[in-house]
């Protein structure tokens, strides 16, 4: 995966959308329905009616990106129920989102920090 500037939030839509939709569409979708600036360096993760494809719409310095990934076989895990707008991700549950891995059952160790080592 491409690791994103400190501070980048990655956001689900709550959501389906259409998948003919390309960087204009799925632009103007974060303007008018997520209320937020596309252009902000964070990232938007779109998904269809099937769960079979996902977009991910980030604006770079000097122009968006827009990277679709299609299963073969099998759906995206996506949460069947959110209350916001938008779900908040990490970088790690974005790789397990793309890699068709249910990212909510998954979790993570937390970091150990040692101040004396025996």
């Amino acid at each position: 995966m491409i690791n994103f500037p400190t501070g980048t939030q990655i956001y689900l839509a709550q959501s389906p959308v259409d998948m003919r939709k390309a960087i204009s569409g799925l632009s103007a979708y974060i303007a008018d329905i997520l209320k937020a600036d596309p252009a902000t360096g964070h990232v938007f993760i779109f998904y269809n009616k099937s769960r079979r494809i996902l977009k991910a719409l980030y604006w770079d310095k000097n122009g968006f990106m827009l990277w679709q990934k299609r299963l073969s076989r099998g759906r995206f895990k996506i949460p069947p129920q959110f209350q916001a707008d938008r779900f908040v991700l990490d970088e790690k549950e974005l790789g397990w989102l793309f890699a068709g891995l249910d990212f909510q059952l998954l979790k993570s160790r937390p970091e150990l920090q040692f101040t004396d080592i025996y």
